[in-house]
């Protein structure tokens, strides 16, 4: 008799996550869609996951687990467990997360209807007890996802992530160049072949604690971020950024104070260069236009924010010295 592969595969890496990992199983476990296998990576956990996910396995026959005898990383953990997942989908899942109960559902579906390749959510953002302090929600734009994508802007949040296992193939998978920010780097690979959507439906809820990889090394995913960002604007443009360009653009990304006051015309000039092109190239929908000129709008008020801050903080320091 032949076995026929499950529909999807939900991928997830686990390290050292105790903690929060029964509730995440459950979540998975007790998805409205059932055709799937969830495959674990335990990247070389020292605390309790192993007992807690052979526990699991001896319950449920769709949980596969990969063990790493040391500590890979979650950028060759996932790389590793794409080699190893039977589904025609990927869907991605944290060991710190929930996932509603309809999400595989859901996002099969809008995956189908839509013709996209990847598709993400919206989030409910939860604290280490569970209880829901705030929301992350983006617009379904293809135009505006690819015009986010220019500036180091994800377009959702890495565990709701659901896509055809093909299309990430096709484009090399996960850079193992990249410990961080490698779900930033294959979307922007990605959105250069394929259709990228957005469910707007809080379809999980990401877990906010010390030790999540976004608080723990906040500064190295703004350094891979503004890597990407760079990358993905040289590309559109057709040429590499000049010394002040590049200096003018990590500023602008990072969201920190421009060198001088002088450098505000260059990065005005360079945003509305990027704008032409990005106009020219993808042209995009009214309805993205609109969202893309509201969002220029937003990083020039900031540039402005942030220098006439700086000037007040100068006088301030020269008026206390009198």
């Amino acid at each position: 008799m032949k076995i026929v592969d499950p529909k999807i595969t939900v991928l997830m890496s686990a390290y050292n996550g105790e903690g929060y990992l029964k509730e995440t199983i459950e979540s998975i476990l007790n998805q409205t869609f059932t055709d799937f296998e969830f495959l674990i990576i335990d990247d070389g956990s020292t605390d309790k996951t192993a007992n807690i996910l052979k526990e699991y396995k001896n319950k449920d026959k769709r949980i596969k687990i990969v063990t790493n005898k040391k500590n890979l990383g979650l950028t060759r953990s996932l790389n590793k467990g794409l080699k190893f997942s039977k589904g025609e989908y990927i869907a991605r899942m944290d060991g710190d997360d929930v996932s509603c109960f309809q999400r595989l559902k859901k996002q099969l579906g809008f995956i189908k209807k839509n013709k996209c390749s990847v598709v993400g959510s919206w989030a409910a953002l939860i604290n280490q007890s569970g209880k829901i302090v705030g929301h992350n929600r983006k617009p379904n734009s293809y135009f505006f996802i690819k015009w986010g994508l220019l500036f180091g802007s994800n377009p959702f949040p890495h565990p709701s992530a659901f896509f055809k296992k093909e299309a990430i193939l096709k484009v090399g998978g996960y850079n193992k160049k990249f410990d961080f920010s490698q779900d930033l780097d294959l979307w922007s690979r990605l959105s250069k072949r394929y259709k990228i959507g957005i469910l707007e439906e809080k379809l999980i809820k990401l877990r906010l604690h010390k030790k999540a990889v976004s608080q723990k090394f906040n500064e190295k995913q703004v350094k891979n971020k503004i890597k990407v960002s760079k990358k993905n604007v040289e590309s559109l443009l057709g040429k590499k950024l000049n010394i002040k360009e590049a200096n003018i653009w990590t500023s602008l990304i990072s969201r920190k104070k421009l060198k001088t006051k002088r450098d505000l015309l260059p990065a005005f000039l360079l945003l509305r260069k990027i704008y032409k092109k990005f106009i020219e190239k993808s042209k995009p929908s009214k309805k993205a236009i609109s969202l893309i000129k509201k969002d220029i709008f937003y990083k020039i008020l900031n540039l402005l924010n942030t220098n006439l801050k700086n000037r007040l903080g100068f006088r301030k320091k020269a008026l206390k010295s009198q």
